[in-house]
C-alpha cells in the first residue's frame, strides 16, 4: 500500500452517509482535542505508516511495517490542553500492532481490516488497549486467496448504503470483484464481478454518491446499483492522447454528488515525460464532461486518490504535495479549474527532501486531514486553511534544496 488508497472516510455502519472510507463525523465529546491543532500542520510521527491513516473517533489506525495494522489512542497523541506528542520515529505512546492486512476501515467503535482471504471486524476500543484481542467477526472472502501469489496489499474498503464494500481478487477467478458485507449480520450478501482479466495485483478505487457505488478496476469505472447489487454501466477510462503520446488510463477517482473526478496520465515519448490530467465525468450518463491537463512548477503531478472536503472541493495528494481543486457546478464546461497548492513540499521539513518528496495518501476525520508523506511520516492538517504556509526554515525557497553530489 505504498501509494493511493482508500479514498475518504466513514461514520457509522447502520444508516451511515455514503461515499466514505473513514470517519466523516466528529463526536462532540471526543473531537475537541483533535480539532484544536497548534498550527495548520502537525507532525505525528516521522516514519512508520505505509498508507491508509483512518480514525474511528477515539483512535487512529494505519498500515505500518510488514503490512501490519497499527493503532494509537487519539488522547495519547493530542492530550487535552497540551501540545501534540511528536514521535521522532515509528513508535507513539500506547501504540499497538494488530493483524496483517492490506486494507483498513475505521468507524466509531469498530475497526475493519481486509486481506485477500478474509475481512475482520474488531471492537476498536478494545483493540487499541489489547493487541491480542480476538476479532468480533471473521468473514471469509476467498478460500484460495491465502495461496495466491498476487499482492495482498492495497485493498480498497468503503462504508456506504449500510454495508462494508471490499474490492478484491475474484473468488476462484482471474479478475476482481466487489464484495458487499451486511454490517448488521457480518455476512457477505453480494459478490459483483467487475473485471474478468487476470491482474498481477489488487488495485483500484471505491467511491460513492447518494445513489450509486463507483468502482475503478482495470482501467474502467463501473457504476453499481446498490439496490440490485448489479453493474448498471461502465466507462472505459482511457485518457485521450496527443500525437507522440502513448494512450493513458485513469489511475484514481473521487466522487462528489453530481460529478466524478478521474485522475490519469499519458506518456509523451517526444518529451520523455508524463502529462497528467483530470477528467470530469457525468455520474448518471458516465459521459466525460471535459478534461484538463496540468502541472506545477515545471514538474508533472502524480496524483494519488483524492478526498472530498466541503461541497465542491477535493484535496489531491501528489508528488508535489497536496492540491486543492474546486469543481465547477454542473453545466459549466471547458473552464479553467481552480487548482491551488494546499501543502507544497517546501512546507515540509528538510528530511523529506533527502528522498522522495510529496504526499502519497490523505484521508479526513474528526475535522482533521491526515496525510502520509513518501517517507512514511504521518501529519495532521487543518482543512480550513486555504493554503498551508511555507515553513520558516525554507522561507523564500521555491524547491527542496539541491544536494551536493560530491558531498561537500
Amino acid at each position: 500500500m505504498k501509494t493511493s488508497r482508500l479514498t475518504a472516510l466513514v461514520t457509522i455502519l447502520i444508516g451511515l452517509p455514503v461515499g466514505c472510507s473513514g470517519v466523516t463525523g466528529r463526536p462532540a465529546d471526543e473531537a475537541g482535542s483533535v480539532a484544536r491543532l497548534p498550527g495548520p500542520i502537525t507532525l505525528i510521527t516521522t516514519s512508520g505508516a505505509n498508507s491508509a491513516v483512518v480514525s474511528s473517533g477515539r483512535e487512529i489506525w494505519w498500515i505500518g511495517p510488514e503490512e501490519k495494522v497499527v493503532g494509537v489512542p487519539l488522547s495519547s497523541v493530542f492530550p487535552r490542553g497540551g501540545d501534540p506528542v511528536v514521535a521522532p520515529g515509528p513508535t507513539l505512546p500506547k501504540q499497538v500492532t494488530l493483524t496483517e492486512a492490506g486494507g483498513v476501515l475505521a468507524v466509531p467503535g469498530n475497526l475493519w481490516t481486509a486481506r485477500l482471504d478474509e475481512v475482520r471486524r474488531y471492537d476498536s476500543r478494545r483493540a487499541v488497549a489489547d493487541p491480542g484481542v480476538a476479532p468480533m467477526a471473521r468473514i471469509p472472502l476467498s478460500p484460495a486467496a491465502a495461496s495466491d501469489h498476487r499482492s495482498s496489499t492495497d485493498i480498497p474498503m468503503l462504508a456506504a448504503f449500510g454495508s462494508v464494500w471490499v474490492l478484491t481478487l475474484a473468488n476462484g477467478g482471474p479478475g476482481q470483484e466487489v464484495v458487499r458485507i451486511d454490517s448488521s449480520k457480518n455476512e457477505i450478501v453480494a459478490r459483483i464481478s467487475v473485471s474478468g482479466r487476470r491482474l498481477e495485483g489488487n488495485s483500484g478505487s471505491l467511491v460513492a454518491n447518494s445513489r450509486h457505488l463507483f468502482v475503478l478496476s482495470d482501467g474502467k469505472i463501473f457504476k453499481i446499483d446498490p439496490g440490485r447489487n448489479a453493474v448498471e454501466g461502465e466507462f472505459v477510462a482511457n485518457i485521450p492522447s496527443l500525437p507522440g503520446e502513448l494512450p493513458g488510463r485513469i489511475n484514481s477517482v473521487a466522487a462528489i454528488e453530481d460529478t466524478l473526478i478521474a485522475f490519469g496520465a499519458t506518456y509523451n515519448s517526444a518529451l520523455g515525460s508524463d502529462r497528467y490530467s483530470l477528467t470530469r465525468i457525468d455520474p448518471e450518463k458516465l459521459y466525460p464532461v471535459d478534461q484538463h491537463g496540468f502541472d506545477f512548477e515545471g514538474a508533472a503531478m502524480q496524483v494519488s486518490e483524492g478526498i472530498v472536503i466541503g461541497d465542491r472541493t477535493i484535496l489531491a495528494p501528489a508528488s508535489q504535495g497536496i492540491f486543492r481543486i474546486t469543481i465547477p457546478t454542473p453545466g459549466v464546461t471547458h473552464v479553467e479549474l481552480n487548482i491551488q497548492p494546499f501543502l507544497p513540499p517546501r512546507s515540509l521539513p528538510e528530511y523529506l527532501c533527502k528522498s522522495q518528496t510529496g504526499i502519497s495518501y490523505v484521508s479526513t476525520s474528526n475535522g482533521v486531514v491526515w496525510a502520509v508523506d513518501r517517507n512514511n511520516g504521518i501529519w495532521a492538517l487543518d482543512p480550513k486553511q486555504d493554503r498551508i504556509p511555507v515553513s520558516s526554515h525554507q522561507e523564500g525557497s521555491e524547491d527542496c534544496p539541491e544536494e551536493d553530489p560530491a558531498g561537500d
